[in-house]
């Protein structure tokens, strides 16, 4: 059986998610949906006697409000989030590098409630082509490493679940760099998320995705002034008291996580790149993924939209490789993920 693995950038969400260059405007557009919500909370402030419980809700939004202005100044200081956090690893700066983790996953969450029609249906279309109508519902012959820290896969995956999303990773074979598996769970795991993903460990390190309110949908696409709320308590509440579950490329992963990704890389045969760039915070775990010493690697296929790009950044690992006999190509049609004509064989 032909063995895939699919390699995800950024650019794999790019119809859900702003890529890194856009960020800091995007920001700024949450910042703007944010004023009505704060301008309705001073209201009921003002109309319920000045209760505490209402101050307490307009303290909170303008901790929000600074988190994202934090993450902004940021953003627009350094080339990427992942520069500006990293400048507080560099300087063990523990409080900013945490507070930083907080913001990523508080603006990846804030944006995608107010825009929630923005979904990037690739994934939808994918696990529709390729899962099993039993169990297991994965096919043991795909595995997946993301470097995203988003939840679209996961909630692609939800439709086709009788699990709600938070529940639902055991039917994915999911593993995150911080998840505690025992080593016999490490030989199901067909997707990897390599910086972990947008949400927060609790104290038995079960992880809660996003702010833990993934089902609010709000009314005609609209958040309420109350699951706005409910949205913010939750961010106060986890941020700094729960572990955040994204982490960056220089925190390296534990031993058997490793030896994860060098398996299933071993026994690939066909290798699809999808939206990524390989930058270079990520080059040590990059080299791990394909310097595998796999002489089954026939196939490298690159999907993205600068292809030229891509292709020389995996060149300059050739070195690294056994892969005489593999061929680099391109996939040029962006609106659909790959499925290799090998997946049917």
């Amino acid at each position: 059986m032909i063995k895939i693995t699919y390699l995800l950038g950024a650019g794999a969400s790019f119809n859900a998610l702003p890529i890194v260059s856009a960020i800091p405007d995007e920001i700024l557009v949450v910042l703007e949906r944010l004023n009505p919500y704060k301008i309705s909370a001073e209201r009921d402030y003002g109309q319920n006697m000045r209760n505490d419980e209402f101050l307490q809700n307009l303290n909170d939004i303008d901790i929000v409000i600074q988190d994202l202005r934090f993450l902004l100044d940021g953003c627009r200081r350094h080339r990427s989030m992942d520069t500006f956090a990293h400048s507080f690893f560099l300087n063990k700066e523990e409080d900013e590098y945490r507070r930083v983790k907080n913001c990523i996953i508080l603006f990846f969450e804030l944006y995608s409630f107010f825009f929630p029609d923005k979904i990037d249906k690739r994934y939808d279309a994918f696990l529709n082509k390729v899962l099993n109508r039993d169990s297991p519902k994965f096919p043991k012959n795909i595995n997946v490493l993301s470097w995203n820290y988003d939840y679209e896969f996961e909630k692609a995956f939800e439709k086709y679940s009788s699990k709600e999303i938070a529940n639902c990773y055991d039917e994915i074979n999911t593993t995150h760099k911080y998840s505690r598996k025992n080593p016999s769970e490490f030989d199901y795991c067909n997707f990897i998320k390599l910086n972990g993903t947008v949400g927060y460990f609790d104290d038995e390190n079960k992880i809660s995705l996003g702010l833990g309110l993934t089902g609010i949908k709000g009314h005609g696409n609209v958040i309420t002034t109350l699951e706005f709320i409910r949205l913010v308590k939750n961010y106060m509440s986890r941020k700094d008291n729960l572990k955040p579950a994204i982490s960056f490329s220089w925190e390296q992963p534990d031993e058997l996580l490793s030896e994860k990704i060098e398996n299933i890389m071993y026994f690939t045969d066909i290798l699809i790149i999808i939206g990524y760039s390989f930058p270079d915070f990520n080059r040590k775990l990059d080299k791990m993924i394909l310097a595998s010493r796999n002489s089954k690697l026939h196939k490298i296929i690159i999907q993205d939209k600068d292809f030229n790009s891509v292709k020389s950044e995996i060149i300059m690992y050739r070195h690294d490789f056994e892969w005489e006999n593999t061929s680099i190509s391109e996939y040029a049609n962006l609106d659909r993920f790959l499925i290799p004509h090998e997946f049917d064989v």
